[in-house]
């Protein structure tokens, strides 16, 4: 039977009561950590249990997806750690622990679903691409950030401001501009040895974001350039966290 540990970031009482719906059997554990926990401590809690899988979902997260989710899985052995909302060191300290680190602000029931499954299926390197935007909050759940706000800004063009990094004329724009294909040229450059050394790794689950300053142009163009360049070669999930705001 295939064990898991969730970490969630989220030590408030509304989760103790999802769990309690979710969870009526002995095989789900948890484990509770305060702002006092020391790194030893949260170590030894986590060796205590023999997992094969461990996933990080820190909050915010919908309490409706996260209990659909739950609910589909109550068939496998659980640990989950709940880890006060102010808890950033030993969010720091527990990514070096966790299998996948999920950041669940801004992400539906499907997306979820998608990215916790593609870990579970496959033994192979799987790289989540997504967009933001600064004037929000930068991801928990990064393992790299491009900077994408020296490039110009399509916002500020005629007919550009509504449109996204998905649409053909925001597309044309940005691909007429020499600055995107020198910062496209280091960017791949560096992605392609990255990740390539990122595959013979034991781990399997990296981030990547692209940001600017709203998510809505160019974090969202280069995103999606990624996940086109690499989506033949490696496991690849796409998601922009600003758009589902619109």
């Amino acid at each position: 039977m295939v064990k898991r540990l969730f970490l969630i970031n989220d030590s408030s009482s509304r989760y103790n009561e999802l769990i309690k719906a979710c969870f009526l059997n002995e095989s789900f554990k948890e484990i509770k950590l305060s702002n006092e926990t020391e790194e030893k401590e949260i170590v030894k809690n986590i060796n205590a249990f023999p997992f094969d899988k461990v996933f990080a979902f820190f909050s915010p997260i919908p309490l409706f997806n996260l209990c659909r989710y739950l609910k589909k899985e109550r068939v496998f052995d659980f640990r989950l750690i709940v880890l006060d909302e102010s808890n950033s060191l030993e969010i720091k300290k527990l990514r070096n622990y966790s299998f996948a680190y999920i950041d669940c602000s801004n992400i539906d029931c499907k997306e979820l679903n998608e990215k916790v499954d593609a870990c579970i299926k496959e033994n192979e390197l799987i790289v989540s691409f997504s967009s933001f935007g600064y004037k929000y909050e930068i991801p928990a759940d990064a393992d790299l950030i491009f900077d994408c706000r020296n490039i110009p800004n399509p916002y500020w063009e005629k007919g550009l401001k509504e449109k996204t990094g998905l649409d053909e004329e925001v597309i044309s724009f940005l691909e007429s501009k020499e600055s995107v294909k020198e910062f496209s040229s280091y960017l791949f450059n560096y992605l392609d040895y990255f990740l390539k050394e990122a595959s013979k790794e034991e781990r399997k689950f990296l981030s990547i974001y692209f940001g600017c300053t709203g998510g809505q142009h160019r974090s969202v163009f280069f995103a999606t350039q990624a996940y086109m360049r690499y989506k033949s070669k490696y496991r690849c999930l796409i998601s922009h966290k600003e758009l589902k705001r619109q």
